[in-house]
């Protein structure tokens, strides 16, 4: 049995992922069209990544309202996209994965997308329901701190070389000051 996008990729003889997102629009469509009803677990994750991206999506149309010389740029070869900052810099944005520990603690997960380590990073911090983004925090470039993902919770040594965000409107002075600081390092 087969239920998870991991499962995919991973399992011989199965088209890629991607090719189910783009012809049936997810996996739990493709599902669907063929009578299959996965479990409940995979339900939520895939109903959680539809949040995130929706989120995402708000969330940096929320930028763009607020600063009017930011462009939202998409990294050649994806889907993905990333802000430019009146051609200055590039500010990556990343909406974390909320996940839970064993031991019933909670975590946040970032991918460690390769076209986005050089980039000042906003990460989105949403809350457990994907309802709304709680906390904001802009990163330096993580570069080699962070492997395929990176896990962190609050009081993270690594996340506290960011900045929280009190509010959206401190992004473009903290992403300044940190791609500087980058570029004055390099």
């Amino acid at each position: 049995m087969i239920e998870s996008g991991g499962q995919v990729t991973g399992a011989p003889n199965l088209l890629k992922l991607a090719t189910y997102r783009h012809r049936f629009g997810s996996l739990l469509a493709a599902y669907r069209r063929v009578g299959y009803k996965p479990a409940p677990e995979v339900s939520q994750a895939s109903e959680h990544s539809r949040s995130g991206h929706k989120l995402r999506a708000n969330l940096i149309e929320q930028i763009c309202a607020i600063f009017p010389n930011v462009l939202v740029q998409t990294i050649k070869g994806t889907k993905r996209n990333l802000l430019d900052v009146a051609g200055q810099f590039q500010v990556a944005v990343q909406l974390c994965r909320p996940v839970w520990t064993e031991g019933h603690q909670l975590r946040w997960t970032m991918k460690g997308r390769s076209d986005e380590r050089n980039l000042v990073t906003l990460l989105g911090i949403p809350d457990v329901s994907y309802k709304k983004v709680q906390e904001l925090y802009v990163i330096p470039p993580p570069g080699s701190s962070i492997g395929r993902t990176r896990t962190f919770w609050r009081g993270d040594k690594w996340l506290s070389q960011g900045t929280k965000l009190e509010d959206l409107s401190e992004l473009y002075g903290v992403a300044r000051r940190l791609h500087r600081q980058h570029c004055q390092k390099t």
